[in-house]
C-alpha cells in the first residue's frame, strides 16, 4: 500500500471505542435494549469487515480507483486498538 490516510481507521478506531464504552454503561445500568442495539452494531461492523476481506475490496468506496489494498484489515486492525485502548482506560480507571 503506498498510501493510507487514514480517517477511516481513525472512525474505526473511535467507532469501536464508543461502542464498547457505550456498551459497559447500558450493561452496567442493567439496560437490556440499549445493550443488545450497541451488540448489533459492532457485529454489523465486523460483518461488514468480514464481507470486505472476503470480496477482496470495500463496500463503500472504490478501492481499486483509490489504489487501496488492505483497507479491511486496516479497519480490522483500527477497531481492535479502539477495543484495546478502552479496555485498558477502564482498567485504569478502576486501579484509581
Amino acid at each position: 500500500m503506498q498510501f493510507y490516510r487514514g480517517l477511516s481507521g481513525i472512525d474505526s478506531a473511535v467507532f469501536t471505542s464508543l461502542a464498547i464504552s457505550l456498551f459497559k454503561a447500558q450493561y452496567g445500568q442493567g439496560q437490556w435494549g440499549g445493550a443488545l442495539v450497541i451488540v448489533a452494531l459492532l457485529t454489523g461492523f465486523a460483518g461488514k469487515i468480514g464481507i470486505e476481506m472476503t470480496m477482496g475490496s470495500t463496500i463503500f468506496a472504490d478501492n481499486i480507483a483509490g489504489g487501496y489494498v488492505l483497507v479491511p484489515l486496516a479497519h480490522a486492525l483500527e477497531g481492535c486498538v479502539g477495543l484495546a485502548c478502552t479496555l485498558a482506560g477502564s482498567t485504569r480507571r478502576n486501579r484509581d
